[in-house]
């Protein structure tokens, strides 16, 4: 007979799901480092989140700056362009 033999164990429904319930909890819970350290990635990734999305407005806020001044800068060489050919008409 073995070992396994003499310890024989019955559990009622009840107390199986009792016993589940536990070792199921117990699996839950994590130790205070590893809930510091997810504290600490999450944290990370919103202050990551935060750094992207100023470097994009940035960079947003610079091609609008250069987006103006190209149209501006177009808006004076057809300006100088028309004066030119509004004297040439006049003069010639």
């Amino acid at each position: 007979m073995t070992a396994r033999d003499e310890c024989e164990l019955t559990l009622t429904r009840g107390e199986l799901r009792t016993a589940f319930a536990e070792v199921l909890d117990d699996r839950r819970t994590i130790d205070e480092k590893t809930h510091r350290s997810h504290h600490e990635y999450v944290s990370d990734r919103i202050e990551d989140h935060r750094r992207r999305r100023a470097f994009r407005d940035k960079i947003w806020a610079q091609v609008g700056g250069w987006i103006v001044i190209v149209v501006l800068s177009g808006l004076g060489i057809a300006v100088w362009a028309w004066m030119k050919a509004m004297i040439k008409k006049g003069g010639g």
